[in-house]
């Protein structure tokens, strides 16, 4: 709902499967960071492996966001007056607006963070 479409790799997601993606975030955060609780110990968390690990998932989910935006600007752009048509908007689309009219005040990062972070994303785990 949040994202406009289901985007698992069967459903046309590009490759891209969300829930296997969104476990993964949740094993990967789940996982204590003895560099997090000592500071002097952080060593561990890379010998561990775990810091490689947030890198690949953090970049997955970049991608991810990044193909998400990019699918709701050329929808936007191939459609004259998507403002003014009776387009049905999600999430995505409602940013889009946001940092169309106020630039400086919300980024594509920030749009990137807001779309991991909604609370309209509801996934059997």
């Amino acid at each position: 709902m949040a994202l406009g479409r289901k985007y698992t790799a069967a459903e046309g997601g590009n490759g891209t499967d969300f829930h296997p993606l969104f476990k993964e975030l949740i094993r990967v955060i789940g996982e204590p960071s003895i560099g997090d609780s000592i500071l002097l110990l952080g060593w561990i968390d890379k010998l561990s492996g775990l810091e490689s690990r947030v890198e690949i998932v953090r970049k997955k989910f970049n991608d991810f966001s990044e193909v998400v935006i990019q699918e709701h600007q050329v929808r936007r752009n191939n459609q004259q007056n998507f403002d003014k048509e009776d387009n049905i908007k999600d999430l995505v689309d409602v940013l889009l607006d946001v940092q169309k009219e106020n630039p400086k005040k919300i980024s594509r990062d920030d749009i990137k963070g807001l779309i991991l972070v909604s609370d309209r994303i509801h996934l059997p785990l």
